[in-house]
């Protein structure tokens, strides 16, 4: 068996790049792994030209009764093969004594989709097949909670004043090749309903689909519901809005978007996305607690007695914001804060990412970057405040009439200060130990790369 040429280049390609490989791991040059990625791209690169111009193909030799199997890439999965010398079609290119040319589709052709077991990739053009239906659940007597999974698909909850049921509008869509396909693929999908004590359940979805890239049979679903019906709301592969809701409120997205609006009560709110934006606008309630994996929270107009913000791998950012208590962590990202009345506590930590505070009023705030700049302009606080940074800047611009006693340190880095002093401890360029404006609660200031400033706004 022997290899065209084009074959032999891809070969000679892939072992260059294993040497340069080898190279860069002896010489420990973290740079140099740019090349192999260049690298990568060309070998990719060539695959595809030869396999666009159906170049690529193998020889089987004299001996075979097979004499070449071709790849044409404008044909997907199309093999072709060239039996012998005799022009005359063969009816089974497997059976020796027969000649000729021939070509021959694999078992299950089907270009653009596959499946591995519970995962399948689905990326042919397809046309999509539509199907509504609609729902009416009765609540029965006892019923006080109600909880949805959406398995694939979008899921809008609408809430209203006054309502005795559920109104449900569900969507299945699908995209497969034929019309007995889509027969089976739109039956799969179904809306499965049942009690669990004081809960009621709803499940959309096919159960055994699995994990699909590309497009993936779903069923979005719109409910209407009472609106002080407390509620748990979960997708899998799909968006999660919900509007005009009272009710004690708990929702999870596997990977969309999260976004609640319009929610007015004194009951608590619990979100959690893993790969997602999460997002509250005009909402007033009791405890907020929102987090997420890879993806940024949005908060517009919200306020609570206590609001707790976690973000893995995203930013947050808050404007609007009337609270008890304000507490915002990013890992990676920036956490930034607008137009925010906070009574007692105020807390900002980024771990790779700018703290970014304007036109706050807090009782006390704690401000926190590990690699970032800090950013602070507002009301002095009333209470013992702390601000640290470890490389970043450090800028904080009070109201006129801040009283406070100040302790600013800078490892490298100079303190800059444009407010009264009325008493000096201990001043020097890179540090201060004073009172500001007669003096008042204790503010630490500490940044170990990085300048601080100390102005009136």
């Amino acid at each position: 068996m022997s290899n065209p040429q084009t074959v032999r280049i891809l070969w000679l390609v892939l072992g260059i790049e294993i040497a340069f490989a080898l190279f860069c791991m002896v010489v420990r040059s973290f740079g140099s792994f740019i090349i192999i990625f260049l690298i990568l791209g060309f070998l990719g690169a060539i695959a595809f030209v030869a396999r666009y111009l159906g170049l690529w193909s193998v020889d089987f030799g004299a001996g075979s009764p097979i004499k070449r199997v071709n790849w044409n890439g404008r044909t997907p999965r199309n093999y072709e093969f060239e039996i012998g010398t005799n022009p005359n079609p063969p009816t089974d290119p497997n059976n020796p004594n027969q000649t000729g040319r021939t070509k021959m589709n694999p078992p299950n052709n089907n270009p653009g989709n596959w499946n591995f077991g519970n995962f399948s990739i689905n990326l042919g053009n397809y046309p999509e097949q539509i199907e509504v239906m609609s729902q009416t659940l009765t609540l029965e007597e006892g019923v006080k909670n109600f909880a949805v999974n959406v398995l694939s698909g979008n899921l809008r909850v609408t809430g209203q004043e006054n309502l005795a049921e559920i109104k449900l509008n569900a969507t299945r869509r699908v995209w497969s090749k034929d019309t007995v396909s889509a027969r089976l693929d739109l039956d799969r999908l179904q809306v499965r309903t049942w009690r669990e004590g004081a809960t009621l359940r709803v499940e959309a979805g096919d159960p055994t689909q699995g994990f699909v890239v590309g497009r993936a049979p779903r069923i979005d679903l719109e409910l209407l519901v009472p609106a002080e019906l407390a509620a748990n709301f979960t997708t899998t592969t799909g968006d999660l809005i919900c509007q005009q809701f009272h009710g004690e409120l708990t929702a999870r997205t596997t990977v969309g978007t999260l976004a609640v609006s319009d929610f007015n009560s004194e009951h608590n709110i619990n979100l959690q996305s893993t790969g997602g934006r999460l997002s509250l606008q005009s909402v007033a309630a009791g405890n907020l607690r929102v987090k997420a994996g890879a993806g940024a929270i949005q908060l517009t107009g919200v306020g609570a007695e206590q609001i707790e913000l976690e973000a893995t791998a995203g930013s947050i950012r808050g404007r609007g914001i009337n609270c008890g208590r304000y507490t915002a962590r990013a890992t990676t990202g920036s956490v930034d804060l607008y137009e925010a009345h906070i009574e007692f506590g105020l807390e900002l930590k980024a771990g790779a990412g700018r703290v970014y505070a304007d036109n706050i009023t807090s009782g006390s705030f704690r401000l926190d970057a590990t690699t970032g700049s800090i950013f602070y302009r507002g009301v002095a606080p009333a209470a013992a405040s702390e601000v640290t940074s470890g490389v970043g800047n450090v800028q904080l611009f009070f109201a006129t009439g801040a009283a406070f006693n100040l302790e600013a340190q800078s490892s490298v880095g100079g303190v800059e200060l444009y407010l009264p002093v009325s008493a000096v401890t201990y001043q020097a360029r890179n540090g201060f130990n004073g009172q500001i404006g007669g003096g008042g609660p204790p503010l630490k200031v500490v940044s170990q790369v990085g300048s601080i400033r100390v102005a009136q706004a």
